[in-house]
């Protein structure tokens, strides 16, 4: 068994799931509140405060997510070999917390730097191992798996939907620090959930963590360790090209090491650890794709796309609040299709939902570019109705592969590295 706090059940459905899932879903929609809420005016922040320019500010936060996502196998580390997942968990929670109120109190493009290296650090604690708390809640074979993960991605997105919405608005209308603060107050909200909820992390913590005597001193070494980190990541976001090359090295090492690791495991454990690396690079390709949401689309929404709806000019961010919209719809009917196949004894395979989403995250890019081709306005601009079915085809393809992906690796990888 993963954890003993909750008995596992054949009842199925968003109200079977164990305690401690619900506790993960609140504190997961602050913190992606948080996040999207930065990510939601970034390359434009970047652009109307600092005079970076367009093609600059799309790298600096490319840069950022690469480092962000690149980095997260250490915190998977800490929190499976060192911590435990309970204290790496915290700690993340308090950076995040320090990283959100140092960007909205910024002035130079310096102390944006180091805001961003600190989210990134806080990012690496708190990421992974959230996913793997969630793992931890079932069996590997528990049908409600795929639900889970798709319910616990529906909480991801609707926090960034509803920060994608408020935050460019109150930015636009209030200014930048006031916006990016409700970032930083999401994160005091989330560990407010925290630190309530303590005991039940506690019970589901990995044997590092419940085992573990008194780690105060490595846990607040790690943390120094932490922040001086972030000033490096700084001093990187500063210098693109370094940002690339370091991404580079860090993929060859991390699959150099990820193979190492699965040739020493049993025959089946290291067949589970090969296909899982097949899926996981085929999600490379997705993500390519898909951040291009966060800096291409943006711009893209910033001067080819008309902007009023109903009267109201929105901000260029807040398009991407559409992603987050279908993603909450989409959801929970995806959930219950997987849970209405499963009772009919029919499994759909990851590798089957991983290609299909590949597929339609495609159509998403042709939608664009038969509109560009034939439905421009006179002012050669798209109605924004264009950019929300372009959307709701890379949502989709999102649930089908990045929602499924912490499943897969539930399934596929051993729990003791997950």
């Amino acid at each position: 068994m993963s954890i003993n706090i909750d008995v596992k059940t054949a009842k199925v459905g968003f109200w079977h799931f164990p305690k401690i899932f619900y506790t993960l879903i609140f504190i997961e929609f602050w913190e992606r509140f948080a996040f999207y809420g930065f990510q939601s005016v970034a390359v434009i922040y970047f652009i109307q405060k600092y005079g970076i320019s367009e093609a600059n500010s799309s790298d600096l936060f490319a840069s950022f997510s690469a480092l962000l996502y690149g980095l997260m196998v250490i915190g998977g580390i800490i929190g499976d070999k060192v911590l435990g997942i309970r204290r790496t968990y915290l700690i993340g929670i308090i950076t995040f917390v320090i990283g959100y109120s140092a960007l909205c109190l910024a002035t130079t493009i310096s102390m944006v730097y180091f805001a961003m290296g600190v989210i990134l650090v806080g990012n690496v604690f708190f990421k992974t191992n959230a996913n793997n708390y969630v793992s931890r809640c079932f069996e590997s074979n528990d049908p409600r798996l795929d639900s889970a993960y798709t319910y616990f991605y529906m909480s991801i997105n609707l926090g960034s939907m509803i920060s994608l919405v408020v935050v460019p608005i109150i930015s636009k209308e209030f200014g930048y620090m006031v916006g990016l603060s409700l970032s930083a107050v999401s994160m005091v909200c989330a560990l407010g959930f925290f630190l309530v909820f303590n005991q039940r992390f506690l019970m589901a913590d990995n044997r590092s963590g419940r085992k573990a005597k008194n780690k105060m001193g490595l846990t607040i070494g790690l943390f120094a360790i932490g922040m001086l980190v972030a000033y490096i990541a700084g001093y990187v976001l500063k210098h693109s090209e370094l940002s690339k090359w370091l991404m580079l090295v860090g993929s060859l090492v991390f699959i150099a090491l990820y193979l190492i690791i699965a040739f020493k495991l049993p025959k089946y454990e290291k067949r589970g650890m090969l296909i899982g690396l097949g899926l996981l690079l085929q999600s490379v390709l997705f993500w390519i794709l898909y951040i291009q949401t966060s800096t291409t689309f943006v711009l893209f929404a910033y001067h080819n796309i008309d902007l009023n709806i109903l009267g109201y000019s929105i901000p260029a961010g807040a398009t991407q609040m559409f992603n987050g919209f279908y993603i909450v719809i989409l959801s929970p009917i995806l959930a219950n299709i997987y849970l209405k196949f499963y009772n009919k004894g029919v499994d759909i395979g990851i590798p089957y939902k991983f290609a299909l989403g590949m597929l339609i995250n495609s159509i998403c890019f042709f939608v664009l570019l038969i509109a560009c081709k034939f439905f421009v306005n006179s002012n050669h601009q798209l109605s924004v109705l264009w950019l929300f079915i372009a959307y709701g085809f890379c949502s989709l393809a999102e649930l089908l592969i990045s929602a499924i992906g912490p499943s897969m690796v539930a399934q596929l990888l051993p729990k003791r590295i997950g």
